[in-house]
């Protein structure tokens, strides 16, 4: 799965989710995996929003869905829009990197 990551772009949540995620004791947050050829000239990955119950912490993996596995590398806030655009709040943004299948560690 690839996208185009858009920095100008606001994140949008859909407020069914929320309602259902709220239930459930999760919340959103964005998450941002890069692909291992991805450069700041030409980004390849995948962005999502996914509903936690805590944060991952900087150097956890997350284990995409594809098989792929990403170390977190940065948390941050993002202003996102909910619904038709008429609420804004911040959204807690996950930026993670694509681990190489070939060895490297993943503890």
């Amino acid at each position: 799965m690839a996208a185009k990551y858009d920095p100008n772009e606001i994140p949008k949540v859909n407020p069914s989710h929320m309602h259902e995620a709220k239930l459930l004791g999760l919340f959103p947050i964005n998450v941002i995996c890069n692909e291992l050829d991805s450069t700041d000239d030409e980004w390849a990955g995948v962005i999502f929003i996914a509903y936690v119950s805590r944060v991952p912490a900087i150097g956890e993996t997350i284990d995409l869905e594809n098989g792929k596995r990403c170390r977190v590398t940065e948390v941050s806030h993002r202003v996102a829009r909910v619904g038709e655009g008429s609420f804004a709040g911040l959204l807690i943004n996950v930026v993670a990197d694509e681990l190489s299948t070939r060895g490297e560690s993943t503890d």
